[in-house]
């Protein structure tokens, strides 16, 4: 419901801007460069193609940009949010669903998943060929999280993460399998995604 008041606003701010047919054209054929990645598997992300519809649409158009929307397409670098703005406006009037979609894949890739979540006090820094954390939740449960990979945090990891012994944290990990030699076999680590300090 919301997106849909959305796009009817946009259409209502977009439609003084209507008048020029090579705006149209730009708009119709990045629509179909659109839908056309759409339909076959990409490693790029929707933004960066996105922009790659815009230039292949308006690159044959430099001359009408520059004289109608002072837009100069040889400085695209600096010129490039301007004429997405201007495009993305009247491509939510061509083609809402497609820019809908792209929206979604954005916003789902943004919300990114990381996992189960625990809060607790460190008791314990482990640093030695990796380093982990010893966390004793409200319930006197103890879980030991391992940080493998680089991870999201409002503090600097890498120099602070020793300062984190009597520290209440919330933490944020998905198991993961990795050998361990002393067993001689495969076990679930929990894997740290993401650590805060608890600010409860």
């Amino acid at each position: 419901m919301k997106k849909t008041i959305f796009l009817s606003f946009v259409i209502l701010l977009t439609f003084p801007l209507f008048g020029q047919d090579f705006m149209d054209t730009i708009t119709e054929e990045c629509c179909t460069c659109l839908q056309n990645s759409t339909n076959k598997p990409s490693t790029m992300n929707k933004e960066v193609e996105l922009g790659l519809c815009i230039l292949e649409a308006a690159s044959p158009y430099e001359k009408q940009l520059k004289k109608h929307y002072d837009i100069d397409m040889a400085k695209i670098e600096t010129e490039a949010e301007k004429l997405g703005h201007i495009l993305g406006l009247k491509m939510a009037t061509k083609c809402p669903e497609i820019l809908l979609q792209m929206v979604d894949e954005v916003e789902g890739r943004e919300a990114i998943d990381h996992g189960s979540k625990i809060t607790g006090k460190v008791t314990k820094v482990h640093s030695e060929t990796f380093v982990s954390l010893s966390i004793k939740e409200s319930t006197g449960k103890v879980t030991e999280v391992y940080w493998l990979n680089p991870i999201s945090s409002s503090f600097e990891m890498q120099t602070d993460y020793k300062k984190l012994e009597g520290i209440k944290v919330q933490v944020y990990y998905k198991e993961e399998e990795f050998f361990d030699a002393r067993i001689n076999t495969y076990r679930p680590f929990k894997v740290i995604t993401q650590i805060e300090v608890a600010t409860y």
